[in-house]
């Protein structure tokens, strides 16, 4: 499995945290594109509570990504997308981020090392 970033510039990207769960959380501008960090289906794209609206997307191996904290969204369950594929956009707020999490056969792990490109 190989991510690419899921954010569509850099520009303006603050700082990058691990949350305690193994997920990343992105500080990023508001309303920059949210990008598909690999091919594969959408499982969910809608409200979550803590995340407000979120994607998850199905990818081979038993992988799976997680977006959330998006304003809009851009994709719909059942949906195939491809990595770079734009499927949403950054929330607005006073701390605008994306909260990002990669799971194996559900359980989360570590995107750092799944990274082709980084911050």
């Amino acid at each position: 499995m190989r991510l690419t970033w899921p954010l569509r510039s850099n520009r303006g990207a603050g700082s990058v945290t691990k949350d305690q769960s193994s997920g990343m959380t992105i500080a990023a501008v508001e309303e920059t594109s949210v990008l598909a960090a690999a091919d594969g289906t959408v499982l969910h794209g809608g409200w979550m509570r803590s995340f407000g609206n979120a994607v998850f997307i199905q990818h081979d191996g038993g992988f799976a990504t997680f977006y959330g904290h998006l304003g809009i969204l851009y994709v719909r369950s059942g949906q195939k997308v491809s990595a770079g594929d734009r499927i949403g956009l950054v929330g607005t707020g006073p701390s605008p981020k994306l909260a990002f999490h990669l799971l194996k056969n559900g359980h989360s792990v570590d995107p750092a090392p799944y990274m082709t490109t980084s911050q």
